[in-house]
C-alpha cells in the first residue's frame, strides 16, 4: 500500500488487494506509516527498516521511564523485563511502534500536567494527534486516555477536592477540543471516524489473537502476571502519593488486559514509570528490605543463575538476528512466511482465485501482488450486506459443514495454507484437490476439475 500511495499521491478509498471484498470501501487509518515503511525499505532495504522500527520502539521505553540518561543497571533491568512484555506486539515493522511511541509522549505530557501543574505541553498534545491519526487507529485510544484525564480532573475540582485551578482545566479542555478536531485532519476526513466506528465487529474479539485473552500457552504468561502484580501492589500501597488520574488510568488498563492481549503494551507504557519511581535497591514501596550480605551463597547463586540466564538471553537473541540479518530472505522463512511457495506460484504463473491463511495476507500483498488475497490483517472486521469474507474464512479453515458451499461459492482454484492446519489434513484426502508443493512451513493444493 505504502508503494501505491507513494506513487501516485493519493491514497485509495476502495479494497484493492482481496477479490472476496472488491468494492468495499474503508479509510486506511495507517497510511503515512505505509509510506514512511516503504520509503525506508527503498532506500536501505529491510534490515534498516527493522533496525529503524527497533530503535524507535527501544526510544518509547526510554522516555516512558520519566527520568534522563544515563540508564543506570537496575533500569535497565526494569527495561528488559518491560521490553520482553511488549516484545510479541513489537515484533516486526508494525504501525503499533509508532503508536506506542505518541502514546508515551502523550502519557508524560498529562502527568507533567498531574504532579507540576504543568500546561506548557499540552499545547503540543493536538499535533500529537494531527500526526498519530495518521500514523494508526490507536489514536482513538489516546484520546479517551485524555478525555478520562480530564474527566477525573474536572470531577475533583467540583468536589474542590483538586489542587488543580480552573484555568488548567479549561486549558485541558481546549486542549482535548482541538486533539479531537485534529483527527479529522487526513485524506479521509470524517470517513476515517465512520470506518472505525462500522468496524468494530465481535467476530474480531473472538478469532484475532491480540484482541483475545492471554492462555496458559502463552510463553509471556508468567511475566505478565509478575507485572500485572507488582503494578497492582503500587498503586495500592502508594494511592495517597498518586494522582487519581494516574492510578485510574492505569488501573483501567490493566484491567483491560484480562480480557485483551492487545491492552498489554499500553499498560505497560503507562506503567513502566511506576516502577522507576518506587523501585530502587535499598527499599520497596518506600520500606526499606534486608537484604543477606553479597558474600552470602544465596546471593552468589542467585547472581550466578540470572547472569547466566541473561548471558544466554542475549547470545541467543544476537545470533538470531544475525542469522536472519546476513540474508533478507533467511528473516522470512525464520518468520514462518511462505517464501519458498510464493517462488513456486511465480514460476509456474499460477492464476485464478488464491485462498490464503490470514496471517500472511499482507505478506502475499507484498511479495506476490500478481494474486489477490482471499483475506488479509485489514479484513477481520468487514461486514458489508451480511458479507464478511472473514467468517467464511474462519468457517473453511476449521472445516465446517458449509466449507464445501464456501469454497464453491468463491471458486477457489489453489489454497496456500500452512502445512500443519486441519485444513490441510482435509484437503490431503480430497480427489478434488492436488497437493503440487509442500515444504517444512507451507502447502499448495490445486483444483483438479472445473467448477
Amino acid at each position: 500500500m505504502g508503494e501505491i500511495i507513494y506513487n501516485t499521491r493519493s491514497v485509495p478509498i476502495y479494497n484493492l488487494f482481496s477479490y472476496t471484498m472488491p468494492a468495499y470501501t474503508w479509510a486506511d487509518s495507517y497510511w503515512l506509516t505505509q509510506v514512511v515503511m516503504y520509503t525506508v525499505y527503498k532506500f536501505g532495504g529491510i534490515i534498516l527498516l527493522t533496525s529503524v522500527f527497533s530503535i524507535i520502539s527501544a526510544f518509547s521505553l526510554l522516555l516512558a521511564r520519566e527520568k534522563k540518561f544515563p540508564v543506570s543497571l537496575k533500569e535497565l533491568g526494569i527495561l528488559l523485563i518491560f521490553s520482553l512484555l511488549i516484545k510479541p506486539t513489537h515484533m516486526g515493522v508494525r504501525p503499533l511502534v509508532f503508536s506506542s511511541f505518541l502514546l508515551v509522549i502523550v502519557w508524560d505530557i498529562l502527568k507533567d500536567f498531574l504532579y507540576n501543574k504543568s500546561v506548557k505541553g499540552l499545547i503540543f498534545i493536538p499535533f500529537v494527534f494531527l500526526i498519530w491519526a495518521n500514523i494508526h487507529a490507536d489514536f482513538v485510544a489516546g484520546l479517551l486516555l485524555v478525555a478520562g484525564i480530564l474527566f477525573v480532573e474536572t470531577f475533583l475540582f467540583i468536589l474542590k477536592k483538586n489542587s488543580q485551578p480552573g484555568r488548567n482545566i479549561i486549558l485541558l479542555l481546549c486542549s482535548f477540543v482541538l486533539s479531537a478536531l485534529a483527527t479529522f485532519i487526513n485524506p479521509y476526513k470524517d470517513f476515517l471516524w465512520k470506518t472505525l466506528l462500522k468496524e468494530t465487529q465481535p467476530l474480531q474479539f473472538k478469532h484475532i489473537a491480540e484482541w483475545t485473552s492471554l492462555s496458559n500457552k502463552d510463553a509471556y504468561l508468567y511475566l505478565y502476571l509478575l507485572i500485572f502484580s507488582f503494578t497492582f501492589i503500587i498503586l495500592w500501597y502508594k494511592k495517597k502519593e498518586l494522582s487519581l488520574g494516574e492510578l485510574l488510568a492505569i488501573a483501567v488498563a490493566g484491567i483491560a488486559t484480562i480480557r485483551f492481549t492487545y491492552a498489554i503494551r499500553p499498560f505497560a507504557l503507562l506503567s513502566l514509570g511506576l516502577w522507576f519511581r518506587y523501585f530502587n535497591t535499598q527499599t520497596f514501596l518506600g520500606k526499606t528490605i534486608t537484604l543477606p550480605p553479597n558474600n552470602s551463597l544465596f546471593i552468589k547463586g542467585m547472581f550466578r543463575l540470572y547472569g547466566g540466564m541473561f548471558i544466554i538471553y542475549i547470545l541467543y537473541t544476537f545470533a538470531f538476528t544475525l542469522y536472519a540479518c546476513s540474508n533478507q530472505n533467511k528473516i522470512f522463512l525464520v518468520g514462518g512466511y511462505p517464501l519458498r511457495a510464493v517462488a513456486f506460484l511465480k514460476e509456474n504463473s499460477y492464476q485464478g482465485n488464491m485462498f490464503n491463511y490470514y496471517g500472511w495476507g499482507g505478506f502475499l500483498i507484498w511479495k506476490y501482488p500478481e494474486a489477490q488475497t482471499f483475506v488479509d490483517g485489514r479484513m477481520p472486521s468487514w461486514n458489508k450486506r451480511g458479507q464478511n469474507a472473514f467468517a467464511d474464512y474462519i468457517d473453511i479453515t476449521t472445516v465446517k459443514i458449509n466449507a464445501g458451499e464456501l469454497i464453491r461459492k468463491y471458486k477457489i482454484d489453489f489454497f496456500l495454507i500452512r502445512k500443519d492446519s486441519l485444513l490441510s489434513k482435509t484437503l490431503e484426502q480430497n480427489n478434488f484437490w492436488e497437493k503440487v508443493y509442500s515444504d517444512n512451513i507451507s502447502v499448495i493444493y490445486k483444483r483438479t476439475a472445473e467448477w
